[in-house]
């Protein structure tokens, strides 16, 4: 296991865990809706940081190959009454007072070396405080400036500016690719790297999925055409790897005019429209917990709001509804007809309205493989809330 002591450019700040963005806009397909491959850095690494932090390659340390995937065209409103992600990410200079339209992507770090990326505990003892950051936006602690992205036109000219995303480094799950080509190991759920003690597994991955807060590029200004979204992990090389060359990844994308049809909504965060109440079947209006939570893939677990049902899980207040997604999910009803992506399943594995004849939620289903699952809730009426309590089977 590679164990990362106390680093000069070593940081942490809180990363996002639910997106609120509006479900509707002039969509956008991509060219390749697969996930890319990697390519050499041409940029090199970021020689303005202290020659100290430009370390050289590990033989036995991790490797951090990024992927991308989903590209997705979706609008954004700028109005924090309408999009409570608004103020934080508008804090973490993510958006501008004018933004209206981002390109949403997800991003896989799969460490594809022969070591164990380990960071440990953000607030370990020792740790330098300069280098970490708490976000009230994400809510956690995370690495700074793990990721950088921006889009190219045919020149490889930059045309939007990205930003430097700050990632929470953990096992979201195994890669069938490093997998099959033996590296690594099944890591137990239990051993897996989380938010509170981070790092990344040789052979697994961590995913950020487009529907977190500040996953996306600004493309308000940006005409329609053809482009690639280029996004570059470890760039000031704080993490030591084995191999700093395959640092880069790339994404053909195509965005068309805002006139063009817009994509079946896609964000089950963002708000109702007006006169329209949630319902299990709707992707509209949910509330979304900072975190996953975890299980051992295949046992059944029981999340609910409500006391009254066998067994008695949570509480709730007034009428209140419940879904559950895998945590590599966007956690839709129904899977998007534009910009989905056969490697990124979104429908929910369970959801429920009222159970055993009360106004409140629960339900029961099997863990899924990735050992990890979100809980979203809804509430009918200002005076309902679902308090979320789980109970997993022989626990």
């Amino acid at each position: 296991m590679l164990w990362i002591a106390p680093l000069t450019a070593l940081g942490c700040s809180n990363g996002p865990s639910s997106n609120t963005p509006p479900a509707t806009d002039s969509g956008m397909v991509a060219m390749d809706s697969g996930e890319t491959g990697t390519g050499p850095d041409t940029s090199g690494p970021d020689t303005t940081m202290p020659p100290d932090t430009l370390r050289p390659p590990d033989p036995e340390g991790a490797n951090i190959v990024p992927r991308l995937r989903s590209p997705m065209i979706m609008p954004y409103v700028a109005d924090p009454a309408r999009n409570n992600q608004f103020r934080c990410e508008l804090d973490e200079r993510c958006v501008t007072q004018r933004t209206d339209r981002v390109l949403r992507f997800d991003l896989l770090t799969p460490n594809a070396g022969p070591g164990d990326l380990y960071l440990g505990a953000p607030t370990m003892a020792g740790r330098p405080r300069d280098n970490f950051e708490f976000s009230t936006c994400h809510r956690h602690y995370h690495l700074l400036g793990y990721a950088e992205y921006d889009l190219l036109d045919a020149e490889g000219r930059v045309v939007a500016a990205g930003h430097k995303q700050s990632f929470c480094l953990e096992d979201s799950s195994r890669d069938s690719m490093l997998a099959s080509m033996g590296i690594g190991r099944t890591v137990p759920a239990g051993e897996r790297y989380n938010c509170g003690n981070q790092g990344i597994h040789a052979g697994y991955y961590d995913l950020y999925y487009q529907a977190l807060p500040c996953q996306f590029i600004d493309i308000t200004n940006v005409p329609p055409g053809n482009y690639r979204i280029r996004a570059r992990v470890n760039t000031r090389r704080v993490v030591p790897e084995s191999n700093y060359e395959d640092n880069t990844a790339l994404l053909d994308v195509t965005i068309t005019p805002r006139s063009s049809p817009p994509p079946m909504t896609v964000n089950p965060l963002a708000a109702c429209p007006s006169g329209m109440d949630t319902s299990e079947e709707s992707d509209c209006g949910w509330s979304a917990e900072d975190t996953a939570r975890y299980c051992t893939p295949g046992e059944q677990v029981t999340v609910g709001c409500n006391g009254n049902c066998m067994p008695a899980v949570g509480r709730c207040d007034g009428d209140t509804l419940l879904r559950v997604c895998a945590a590599n999910e966007i956690c839709l009803h129904r899977q998007p007809v534009l910009g989905s992506d056969a490697g990124l399943a979104t429908g929910a594995i369970a959801s429920n309205d009222n159970a055993c004849g009360t106004n409140c939620a629960s339900v029961t289903f099997t863990c899924p493989p990735v050992g990890q699952f979100r809980v979203l809730t809804a509430a009918r009426g200002s005076a309902a809330a679902c308090f979320v309590d789980v109970l997993r089977a022989g626990l």
